[in-house]
C-alpha cells in the first residue's frame, strides 16, 4: 500500500496548488477571499472543489476573517494541529470583546475539551490579549489555578490588576521580562517588589534584576540610588544612563563615590560636570583611599587631568606622611615621571642613576632607567644610543630578558617618533623572540610586532617579513586589527609566497590549505564592511589545491570534510561550485537544515536521500523532528520521505518515528494494522505515537 493510499491528509496537501507552505497557504487565502465575497458561504464551501480533509482549515480562516466565535470554538477543539494553530491566532476571540470570553464558558466548554498543549496556548493567548481587561484576567487566573494549578496560570499574572498581583507576588520569583513589562504598567508595585527582593535574598534572587535597575533612572532615580547602594551586582551604566545618573543623583555620588564610580561611563563623567566638581569627587576618593598613586592614572579616573590628579595626590601624601612625595624615589613610576615638570624629571632621573640595586635585578634596572631618561626628555637620539648599548652589552641574554625589554620599549616609546635606525635594532630584539619557538603572549610585544609589519608594508618592503609569518602563526587576531588595505597586502604576500617554499605545489598538505581558507574567512569576517575582501579565487594555486581535494576527493575523509566546511563558511558560491551537491555537508542537528528547507527547498529535494539518512540517524532530536514535521506542507518531499520509510521497517526501527511525524492518527493506525506494519519493531513505537498529529486513538495508544 502506498503512502498516498494510507494518508488522505498528505495526499490532500499535495493536491493544493504550490510547492512550498507559503504558496499553498496563499492559495488557501485566495480561496477564502472568494468564499467570503460570495452570497452563500456555506453552499459555496460545500460545492468547493477542494480536498475534504483540508476544508476545516478553510473554515477556520473564514471564521477569523468574519469574526465567527462559534467556528473558532470548534477549531480550538479540532484534532488537527494546523487548524488549532490558526484558531489561536484570532486575537479578537481572546480579548474579552465577545460573550465567549467568560470564565464560566471556558470552564465548561473549552478547557475540558482541548489537549494540554492547546490549553497552554489558549492561556498564553489570553495573557497576550487581556491587557485592557485586568479584572477578567484576575478571574481567569483563579480559574486556571483552581483547575490546573498556579504554575499553569502564571502567564496570566502580568495582565491582572495591581492589587491582585501584589497579593500573589510572594508565590513567584519574577524574571527580568515580567518585571520589565509590569514596571511600565504598575511602577509603584514593581518598586515595592524590588525592595522586597532586596530585603529577602533567601527567597528572591535580586541579582537577576540588576540589568533592569538603570531603567529606574528616568522616573525613579532615588529608588535606583537606594537599591544600588545595597547591591553588590550592578552592571555598568551606558552613556545615556550615566548622564541621567549625574543629572538626578550627583549628591548621592558625592556621598558614596567609591560605590557609584565603578558603574559610570568615565567619558560621560568627564564631559558632564565642571572642573571644580570633578576635583571635589577626586579629593573624596583620595581621602577614602579609593585612589592611590598606584591606580590614579588608569582608565576609570580619567575624568580629571593627570596634572590635577598628581597635585591632589601629592598634597594628600604630604598631609598624611609629612614627607614630600617627590623625595620618595622608589614610589615614582614611569607614568608619574612623564607628568612631572622637566626640572623634576631630570633631578629624579639623576638621583635614580646614583641609587644602588641588588645584583639580581641590576641589568634590567639599568636599562629601565636609561629608557626612562630618554622618554622623559623626548630624546630620540639618546634612545638610539641606548638601543645600541643594549644590543652590544646584552646580546647573550635569555628570552625573558628580551621580552621585558620589548615590553618596556613599546609601553614607553610608542608616542615617540622612531626612525628606521631605531626599528632596525628593535627588529633584532624581536628576532630573539621569534628564534625561541615558544609563543609569547605579551600584548605589548604583539603590538610592537604588528607595528613593525605595518612599517614594512608601508615602506613597500617586498620580502616576506619573518614577523608577518610569526603573526600569522601566533597572533592572527592582531593581524586582523591592521588597516584593511595593509592587512590585505600582508595576506596576499604570505599566500603568494607559500608555493615558492615547495619543490612541487602538490606537496602542500590539505591541513595547510584548510588553515589558509580559514584565515581568508577570518579576514573577510573582520572586514565585512570594507572593499578589501579577499577570495580564494585570487590565488590560482590555492584554488587549484582546493579543487583537487574537494572534486577529486583526494585525502582523508575527515580532512575533506574540514576543508568543505571551511570553504562553505568562507565562500558559499565557491563551495557550491567545487563541492558536488551530493557531497554537501548537511548539518541536520542545527537550524541550518531548516534554513535551507525554507530558503531553497529544491536543494533538499535534489538531495532528499541524504537528508532522509541524516534524519534517520538523529530522529530523536527536537530540531530534526521539527524539520520532518515542516516537510508536510512541501510538494513531493513528504511523500518521498514517507515512501522511503515504509520500506524494510523491520531492519531500521527508527523509520516509524519519521512516519509518525508525517502521518495523521487514523492513517498511522492503518499503517500499523497493515501487512507492512506487522514487521514494525516495538522499541520506537511509543516515541512515534507521541509525534503523530492529529493523535492516534486512546485504545491504539494503550496497546503500546
Amino acid at each position: 500500500m502506498s503512502i498516498m493510499e494510507l494518508s488522505p491528509y498528505l495526499k490532500a496537501i499535495q493536491e493544493v496548488v504550490g510547492s512550498t507552505p507559503g504558496e499553498k497557504y496563499r492559495e488557501i487565502s485566495s480561496i477564502v477571499c472568494k468564499l467570503v465575497s460570495s452570497r452563500n458561504i456555506k453552499r459555496s464551501l460545500k460545492n468547493l472543489d477542494f480536498p475534504e480533509v483540508l476544508k476545516p482549515l478553510v473554515e477556520v480562516e473564514i471564521a477569523r476573517k468574519l469574526r465567527q466565535p462559534d467556528m473558532i470554538l470548534e477549531a480550538l477543539k479540532s484534532e488537527s494541529w494546523e487548524v488549532t494553530m490558526r484558531a489561536v491566532k484570532a486575537r479578537w476571540f481572546f480579548n474579552g470583546g465577545n460573550k465567549m470570553t467568560s470564565v464560566g464558558f471556558y470552564q465548561t466548554q473549552i478547557f475540558p475539551f482541548v489537549s494540554v498543549k492547546t490549553r497552554r496556548m489558549i492561556i498564553k493567548a489570553l495573557a497576550d490579549n487581556l491587557t485592557e481587561e485586568p479584572e477578567l484576567a484576575d478571574n481567569f487566573y483563579e480559574l486556571v489555578t483552581l483547575m490546573y494549578g498556579e504554575k499553569q496560570a502564571k502567564p496570566l499574572l502580568k495582565v491582572c490588576s495591581e492589587s491582585f498581583i501584589w497579593n500573589r507576588i510572594k508565590n513567584f520569583k519574577f524574571n527580568y521580562t515580567v518585571v520589565h513589562f509590569l514596571y511600565y504598567k504598575y511602577p509603584e508595585m514593581v518598586i515595592k517588589y524590588l525592595r522586597l527582593s532586596k530585603s529577602d535574598p533567601e527567597n528572591f534572587n535580586f541579582t537577576c534584576f540588576a540589568r533592569f535597575l538603570p531603567r529606574l533612572l528616568l522616573k525613579h532615580p532615588e529608588v535606583f540610588e537606594e537599591l544600588v547602594e545595597k547591591s553588590d551586582d550592578v552592571p555598568m551604566l551606558s552613556a545615556r544612563h550615566t548622564g541621567l545618573f549625574l543629572k538626578h543623583c550627583f549628591d548621592a555620588f558625592l556621598n558614596n563615590p567609591h560605590k557609584f564610580l565603578q558603574i559610570l561611563a568615565p567619558r560621560v563623567l568627564e564631559r558632564v560636570h565642571t572642573e571644580e566638581q570633578r576635583e571635589s569627587v577626586f579629593k573624596i576618593l583620595v581621602v577614602q583611599e579609593v585612589v592611590k598613586f598606584e591606580n590614579a592614572f588608569i582608565g576609570k579616573f580619567k575624568f580629571l587631568g593627570d596634572g590635577k590628579k598628581l597635585s591632589i595626590l601629592m598634597s594628600a601624601y604630604k598631609e598624611k606622611h609629612n614627607v614630600d612625595f617627590l623625595d620618595c624615589h622608589e614610589k615614582i613610576t614611569p607614568k608619574i615621571m612623564r607628568i612631572l615638570p622637566k626640572e623634576d624629571r631630570i633631578r629624579i632621573a639623576k638621583a635614580k642613576f646614583e641609587e644602588k640595586t641588588s645584583p639580581a635585578s641590576v641589568r634590567f634596572e639599568v636599562i629601565k632607567r636609561m629608557i626612562y631618561s630618554c622618554v622623559d626628555n623626548n630624546d630620540s637620539d639618546s634612545l638610539l644610543d641606548v638601543l645600541k648599548y643594549i644590543q652590544k652589552k646584552f646580546d647573550c641574554e635569555q628570552h625573558e630578558f628580551w621580552a621585558n625589554v620589548l615590553r618596556f620599549l613599546w609601553r614607553y616609546t610608542c608616542s615617540m617618533n622612531l626612525s628606521q635606525d631605531h626599528w632596525a635594532i628593535i627588529s633584532e630584539f624581536l628576532m630573539k623572540i621569534i628564534e625561541d619557538e615558544k609563543k609569547c603572549d605579551d600584548l605589548c610585544i604583539q603590538e610592537l610586532m604588528a607595528e613593525k609589519v605595518r612599517l614594512d608594508i608601508t615602506n613597500l618592503d617586498h620580502e616576506i617579513s619573518p614577523f608577518l609569518k610569526y603573526m600569522f602563526k601566533h597572533y592572527r587576531s592582531n593581524f586582523l586589527k591592521l588597516v584593511p588595505s595593509l592587512a590585505k597586502i600582508s595576506l596576499e604576500k604570505l599566500i603568494n609566497e607559500i608555493p615558492s617554499t615547495y619543490d612541487d605545489v602538490n606537496d602542500i598538505s590539505i591541513e595547510q590549505v584548510i588553515d589558509l581558507v580559514k584565515m581568508i574567512g577570518e579576514f573577510n569576517a573582520h572586514n565585512s564592511g570594507s572593499c578589501a575582501r579577499v577570495s580564494v579565487k585570487n590565488f590560482p594555486w590555492l584554488a587549484a589545491c582546493v579543487k583537487k581535494f574537494l572534486i577529486d576527493r583526494y585525502g582523508l575523509w575527515r580532512n575533506i570534510k574540514g576543508l568543505s566546511l571551511a570553504l562553505r563558511d568562507t565562500e558559499r558560491r565557491l563551495y557550491e561550485a567545487y563541492v558536488p551537491e551530493r557531497h554537501w555537508y548537511i548539518d541536520i542537528k542545527s537550524i541550518d537544515a531548516l534554513r535551507t528547507l525554507k530558503k531553497d527547498p529544491e536543494v533538499v529535494k535534489r538531495n532528499w536521500k541524504c537528508y532522509w539518512n541524516k534524519c534517520l540517524g538523529y530522529v530523536s532530536k527536537r530540531v530534526v523532528k521539527r524539520f520532518i514535521r515542516n516537510l508536510r506542507w512541501y510538494q513531493d518531499l513528504p511523500i518521498m520521505f514517507a515512501e522511503k520509510s515504509l520500506h524494510d521497517m523491520k531492519n531500521q526501527v527508527r523509520k516509524i518515528v519519521i512516519l509518525g511525524l508525517l502521518m495523521e492518527g487514523p492513517a498511522f493506525e492503518r499503517l500499523v494494522g497493515s501487512e507492512d506494519g506487522g514487521k514494525i519493531s516495538k522499541p520506537y513505537m511509543p516515541q512515534a505515537i507521541s509525534c503523530v498529529r492529529p493523535p492516534v486513538s486512546l485504545e491504539f495508544a494503550l496497546k503500546y
